[in-house]
């Protein structure tokens, strides 16, 4: 068996995903049995049930029991599993219950959303809120000035006080405030510091993957480790590399892409010091075998099937490359890299830029002194004025790359590709990447492909349609009249923002009743924002707010109850 770990993963992806509409539960004993068998049956038997025995396990670690959300307010005690992430002014983070007056919370992973930023890996954290169950998790919302926060027993803290001491430092020697910015998203993994109008700037280049830091950048520290330390003995290099990296997973924020890639560097570090083969393909699975194991509802986050995906598509395409020269090398991945993630962007987010072929090996030459010169500030604290500079000079470079790309028009939106469609992709796509043809033929079967797949995804023009998505009292709801589109909601939300590219809007209308509530900044990316109170005309369609939203258009009513759906209007 070449790739014993595809079958595991495979497996253990499609138990994920299944029982999360069937939801049942089954003893640890089932699945271990079939993983047993694996080792005594042969060949095709042995595949079969390895691949059982990992579905099985994938079953067994979703399995939800139902919980008691009728209480107003609860009682939780638990400890974060991860780095909070910044979303607007409130932070969440994953967190494993460990006490609760709900007893079947215990031992149960929940995403609490709160305003405290003194949260970290491990910290103890005991809250009085309410608890729902949404999208297939459980989230929290503690009430304000009912949550505590315990980091005296924290062994982790004292990473979050080094890198806030850091980030003061490197505020005050910044050569401005984009490259700070570039800085804290880069090198720190604080992207929120990136305005939502900077963001679409990458989002348009195609360079917006190389602000979450990943595999790349991963890659990258490693080499640029490899080069200050040429002076000592590979051996203890590798070594120091090995240790630096868990380090380095935890400072950046604990992410998905971090810790796959840090992961599979530490293997790769690791195989360095004991002289053992690497394969990159079973490294990939591994990973993300373990990974889903004790993350399984990552599965379904945008995060890591970007990453997962982007990774699997470097590995073949590094293997296609192999045998050219290092510019055709360098350009054939990022081709090859832009197609195979493709879909998945479309998907999420409605949108795809071909500039990313191009942008993103033009953009790596800056990066990698760029993220050199990081290092030796961390390790400095950024004390020494002239190398933050240097740092930020190379930032700057990296920065004009993307404003030159962000100008080319080669940035689509509209597209709205089914899952049948995307599986119907990957599956044409790597037989295309695995076929034994010249690879000028290859490339342009894969980009004939790419083209067919985005033709078929292209979303025709709505006539009408009304998009509810559940909210804590009223609904947030998106209205599409042709190429205008109205988002209503009476706070920021993100997710629904997409559905701009998605639905090809040209005209983006806000509407709200307490406008208070949203920054400049959020209200930039609208052509027009309309608050009202009890009811709005707009030119296609009047809206009253009463016990619920209801909508009139064309002499009929829609009334828009609180829940996920959809209303098509002809």
């Amino acid at each position: 068996m070449i790739y014993p770990w595809l079958y595991i993963f495979v497996g253990l992806v499609f138990g994920i995903v299944l029982n999360r509409y069937i939801n049942i539960e089954i003893s640890l004993l089932i699945p271990l049995i079939f993983l047993g068998l694996s080792f005594i049956l042969r060949d095709y038997l042995g595949y079969l049930s390895l691949l059982v025995g990992s579905i099985l396990i994938g079953i067994y670690i979703t399995f939800k029991p139902d919980i008691d959300t009728d209480k107003e307010v609860i009682f939780v005690e638990c400890v974060s599993l991860d780095v909070p992430y910044k979303f607007d002014s409130r932070v969440t983070f994953d967190c494993n219950v460990i006490n609760s007056d709900v007893k079947t919370l215990i031992n149960r992973d929940i995403k609490v959303y709160t305003d405290r930023e003194d949260v970290f890996i491990l910290s103890r954290v005991a809250f009085l809120g309410k608890i729902k169950s949404e999208d297939g998790l459980i989230k929290a919302y503690p009430k304000r000035g009912f949550l505590e926060v315990d980091n005296s027993s924290n062994p982790l803290f004292i990473i979050k006080v080094f890198k806030d001491r850091l980030i003061e430092n490197y505020r005050y020697k910044a050569l401005n405030d984009q490259t700070y910015n570039l800085g804290l998203g880069v090198i720190f993994g604080e992207r929120e510091s990136i305005s939502n109008q900077d963001y679409q700037r990458f989002v348009e280049s195609g360079l917006a993957h190389m602000l979450a830091i990943s595999g790349s950048h991963v890659a990258i520290l490693i080499f640029s480790l490899t080069v200050i330390l040429f002076f000592v003995k590979q051996n203890l290099r590798y070594a120091i590399i090995l240790a630096v990296l868990p380090f380095y997973a935890i400072f950046t924020g604990f992410t998905v892409p971090v810790v796959r890639a840090c992961i599979v560097g530490m293997l790769y570090a690791l195989s360095k010091v004991k002289y053992f083969k690497f394969n990159s393909l079973n490294v990939l699975f591994f990973v993300g075998f373990v990974y889903l194991l004790f993350s399984p509802e990552s599965v379904f986050s945008v995060s890591f099937q970007l990453s997962f995906i982007a990774a699997l598509s470097i590995i073949i395409a590094i293997d296609i490359f192999k045998d050219r020269n290092v510019v055709l090398s360098v350009l054939g991945v990022s081709f090859i890299a832009t197609l195979f993630t493709g879909p998945i962007v479309m998907y999420h987010f409605g949108s795809v830029s071909l500039n990313s072929i191009l942008s993103t090996p033009i953009a790596t030459l800056p990066m990698y002194p760029y993220l050199t010169f990081a290092i030796l500030n961390l390790f400095t604290g950024f004390s020494i004025d002239f190398l933050v500079k240097i740092m930020d000079g190379f930032g700057m470079i990296f920065l004009d790359v993307v404003y030159i790309f962000e100008k080319l028009p080669f940035y689509f939106i509209g597209f709205k590709p089914s899952l049948f469609i995307i599986f119907l992709f990957y599956i044409s796509f790597i037989t295309i990447l695995l076929l034994n043809i010249r690879l000028n033929r290859k490339i342009l079967l894969a980009f004939l492909t790419f083209l067919l797949f985005a033709l078929v995804s292209k979303s025709e023009k709505s006539q009408f349609v009304i998009h509810s998505f559940k909210s804590t009292e009223y609904p947030v709801v998106f209205v599409v009249a042709n190429d205008r589109c109205y988002l209503i909601s009476d706070y920021p939300v993100f997710k629904q923002l997409y559905l701009f590219n998605k639905e090809d809007c040209k005209y983006r209308v806000l509407i709200t009743e307490k406008p208070e509530r949203f920054k400049d900044e959020y209200l930039s990316g609208f052509d027009n924002v309309i608050s009202y109170t009890y009811q709005v005309n707009t030119p296609d369609f009047l809206l009253k707010k009463w016990v619920e939203y209801r909508l009139y258009t064309n002499s009929k009513e829609y009334i828009i109850t609180n829940q996920d759906g959809v209303i098509e209007i002809e």
